[in-house]
């Protein structure tokens, strides 16, 4: 696959969609939601309600966008869609970085591309391990940033320091329970997700 062709394809095609489809309103700053903060990956409704919640929540995602991507318009079925002919479910958290604390706000139907630009971490990790090439994640986050229109903005407290600091604080809350972080702490945590710290 030419990355380079197939980029220019695809803003050719967004800019086109962006014009004419007015079935369903595009939402780009879908890119700009905030990570879910290090303490808990892991803990995440998926995971806590279960495999039947999750298709039934996807699916209805899926459904309500029309199978498309929210944030780019892309289709399920286009020729474009990169990788994998498919949507991926994307789970976006209102997050108070004070209190320490996320809760879901809803699950939205994003293109593999979009969700892996919003991903930036894991995205970077797949290229560590040698799995994305490094013009793959270019073709990534030169496409998000072009759907996105701007830089992303990051909480300030949105940072390793802090999480260190707060780490038994954050919290999942959910269904009225509070979920607490996987790991005791953020080197246990690197070494499950197979992450070298720097000294």
């Amino acid at each position: 696959m030419n990355l380079e062709n197939n980029n220019l394809e695809l803003i050719s095609f967004f800019n086109k969609n962006k014009i004419e489809n007015d079935i369903f309103e595009l939402r780009p700053e879908i890119l700009n939601c905030p990570r879910t903060p290090i303490p808990l990956h892991g803990q995440v409704p998926r995971e806590i309600l279960g495999r039947k919640w999750w298709d039934e929540t996807r699916k209805k995602s899926y459904l309500e966008a029309g199978f498309m991507c929210q944030a780019c318009g892309i289709p399920k079925d286009s020729e474009f869609i990169l990788w994998k002919n498919q949507l991926h479910a994307h789970e976006v958290y209102d997050i108070d970085y004070k209190e320490c604390r996320i809760e879901l706000k809803e699950v939205v139907a994003l293109c593999e591309s979009c969700h892996y630009f919003i991903h930036d971490g894991r995205t970077s990790s797949l290229f560590d391990h040698g799995i994305y090439t490094e013009e793959e994640c270019f073709l990534i986050f030169n496409r998000g940033l072009q759907v996105l229109g701007h830089e992303k903005n990051r909480n300030e407290l949105d940072n390793e320091e802090y999480y260190i600091k707060t780490w038994g604080k954050w919290h999942l809350f959910l269904n009225g329970k509070k979920y607490y972080s996987k790991y005791k702490n953020i080197d246990e945590w690197a070494k499950f997700y197979n992450i070298k710290k720097e000294e």
